[in-house]
């Protein structure tokens, strides 16, 4: 789907695997259909997509997009040690086990090629802090406005 040069890296990829014999055709379809694509069939090999990752700052919902039994998660992957160490951090609060427990998610998920991580798109948050004040800026790809933004005096 066309969201921040979405497009542009699902056509690179495709002209980099022609250009070595691997045959694609891409297709370029709004969000909604490509989440469901992504979701429920999997009728598809790749799909270029992007996602907040943890924008609460705890990575346990975005992992849930591998754990097998959640319908909405990332194509169709199952594995059942994934799966157990899933369940274990959804009852767990100690910090330091769900640590452990989350560093061991995401290896598996490396492991496994689960995700490819094919490139990252250019963004730049500028504000003038002599004009603006109250300005807090998060390693996210949105801004939050708030009551705090106010002019500098």
């Amino acid at each position: 789907y066309e969201s921040r040069s979405l497009e542009d890296m699902a056509e690179a990829v495709a002209t980099v695997l022609n250009s070595i014999g691997i045959g694609v055709n891409y297709t370029l379809s709004d969000y909604d259909t490509i989440l469901g694509i992504q979701q429920t069939n999997g009728e598809y090999d790749m799909v270029t997509a992007n996602t907040l990752a943890i924008p609460t700052g705890d990575p346990s919902d975005f992992l849930s997009n591998w754990y097998s039994g959640n319908s909405a998660g990332y194509g169709n992957y199952s594995n059942a040690e994934f799966d157990a160490l899933y369940e274990e951090l959804t009852v767990t609060s100690d910090e330091d086990t769900r640590y452990n427990i989350i560093v061991q998610l995401q290896q598996i998920l490396i492991d496994d090629a689960a995700t490819i991580v094919h490139g990252y798109y250019n963004s730049s948050i500028v504000y003038n802090n002599t004009v603006m004040t109250g300005i807090e800026m998060y390693p996210l790809d949105y801004t939050w406005v708030n009551i705090d933004w106010a002019p500098a005096e």
